[in-house]
């Protein structure tokens, strides 16, 4: 039971990075942007692909996410900003027309296959925690994920109690 409680937590990890980046789109820009989750895909089929290409998995990985977050931007200043005054219906109906288009984009350049990244010294490493054994990725997924989660928390600190204050006096 303890083996599955701590596996749960290390594969729910990737979905609480992609939870928060949902969660902080929402709480700021006050829309809901359906294109999150092809950015976290897209970002996956870059890695994999500048990995093909022969750069090492961690360059990949920043590579990846650079021109994810490139697209990113792209998308919120070209498309999003345009539609954000008019309606919030306006901007849902965008993002879903721009997350289905992308996801047809993406199948058509890397198909619709999954993929996996193997990283020769890691993804064949485990871990022993209380007499289980722990896919190393996937502990390293946990330790990344606790950390953004504080690093948010540290970051947003300032913005609660102002948030507090001026909503009680």
């Amino acid at each position: 039971m303890l083996y599955f409680l701590i596996m749960g937590m290390m594969k729910g990890a990737v979905f609480a990075l992609a939870g928060w980046g949902f969660s902080i789109i929402l709480g700021i820009l006050g829309i809901v942007n359906f294109n999150h989750g092809i950015f976290f895909v897209l970002g996956g089929y870059l890695t994999a692909a500048l990995f093909a290409l022969g750069l090492p998995p961690w360059l990949s990985i920043l590579c990846g996410s650079v021109l994810v977050g490139i697209y990113a931007v792209g998308v919120q200043r070209l498309l999003i900003s345009r539609v954000m005054s008019q309606s919030h219906m306006m901007v849902l109906v965008l993002t879903l027309g721009v997350a289905i288009v992308s996801r047809e984009v993406m199948g058509f350049f890397f198909g619709h296959d999954e993929r996996f990244l193997v990283v020769s010294g890691i993804s064949d490493r485990t871990f022993s925690f209380f007499g289980y054994i722990f896919p190393a990725l996937d502990v390293i997924m946990l330790l990344v994920s606790v950390s953004v989660f504080f690093s948010l928390l540290l970051s947003f600190q300032p913005y609660r109690r102002r948030s507090y204050a001026s909503n009680h006096w």
